[in-house]
């Protein structure tokens, strides 16, 4: 991925523990301490996050943050996720909470609740990373996670 970035390829990167499985031990078995620290090496250089938390919202929404580069818009009320388990989907019922690690890095979402930044941006050299603390197929409404697929899809786009 690194090498794909360095040639000029962006990258999206969701989940509920894409800081937490870095930087936290959510098994009980020993960390493997280079592993580890290479991966939070890969996560700050190349996509511009570190992490903060584990337990970022307990609501399940989260709102856009305006940010130069990225238009949100369309984006007008808070985005709901599905946090609480259900027939339809899977839930994510610890969403990581990311801060920026860079002076290129900024934060676009933020947890409704908690304030917690939930999403962010990233200017790499020459590419564009963005990092969202949940999955983006658990929002609920199509429209919302069709809108912010089309705010981070013109991010990337107007990087080049």
């Amino acid at each position: 991925v690194r090498s794909y970035c360095r040639n000029g390829g962006n990258v999206l990167v969701s989940g509920s523990n894409i800081g937490t499985d870095l930087w936290d031990r959510v098994y009980p078995l020993p960390p493997a301490s280079t592993y580890q620290a290479e991966a939070q090496k890969f996560a700050k250089e190349v996509l511009g996050y570190r992490w903060l938390t584990n337990y970022a919202e307990r609501s399940g929404k989260v709102n856009a943050v305006h940010v130069k580069n990225m238009d949100m818009g369309h984006l007008t009320g808070p985005i709901g996720f599905c946090q609480i388990p259900n027939d339809r989907i899977y839930c994510v019922e610890t969403p990581d909470g990311l801060l920026p690690d860079s002076d290129k890095a900024t934060t676009f979402l933020r947890y409704a609740n908690t304030g917690i930044p939930a999403g962010i941006c990233n200017e790499g050299d020459g590419y564009r990373s963005v990092s969202i603390g949940f999955p983006v197929e658990v929002i609920r409404d199509e429209n919302d996670r069709t809108a912010l697929m089309k705010a981070i899809m013109d991010y990337f786009n107007n990087g080049k």
